[in-house]
């Protein structure tokens, strides 16, 4: 359910009847489980021209998705800071970091919608270049001079 949300597509069968499946728009997911309930509600706009459904049908929803838009990488290579997730890219002999925007998660990946090119080399896990680049970017106070 972590996937759901309001605004996503789902194909709707009717009955477990695959041969016209209806189209509906997920307009509410529960954030908790109903008393007694082993599965969460989800409220859905539903197109019933002719009126032939009826309260108590059996419906069985798929979620449809983008997936296929935008590019994937681990889910560690992607760092949130809290306001902005960034991915580290490879430029030159360095990785810098690049802010990217992201889309759907699952457990083990994550969609890049923007930020890059597809083409770049990208750092599998982000949070070791966070932790060093702490360690790298101190300031350094200047020698003083000897009293010989």
């Amino acid at each position: 359910m972590r996937r759901l949300r309001p605004g996503q597509t789902l194909q709707v069968l009717v009955d477990g009847d695959p041969t016209h499946p209806l189209t509906a728009r997920v307009e509410l997911v529960e954030p908790t489980y109903r008393a007694g309930a082993s599965t969460p509600a989800v409220r859905v706009s539903l197109p019933n021209p002719k009126g032939l459904l009826r309260r108590g049908t059996r419906l069985t929803a798929r979620l449809t998705s983008a997936a296929a838009s935008g590019w994937w990488l681990p889910r560690a290579a992607v760092v949130d800071l809290g306001t902005r997730q960034v991915a580290f890219v490879r430029r030159g002999p360095t990785f810098v970091p690049v802010t990217v925007q992201v889309g759907q998660r699952t457990a083990s990946q994550v969609q890049i919608r923007q930020g890059l090119r597809g083409t770049e080399d990208v750092a599998a896990n982000g949070q070791y270049l966070v932790d060093s680049e702490s360690f790298l970017q101190t300031t350094s106070i200047p020698p003083s001079p000897s009293h010989d």
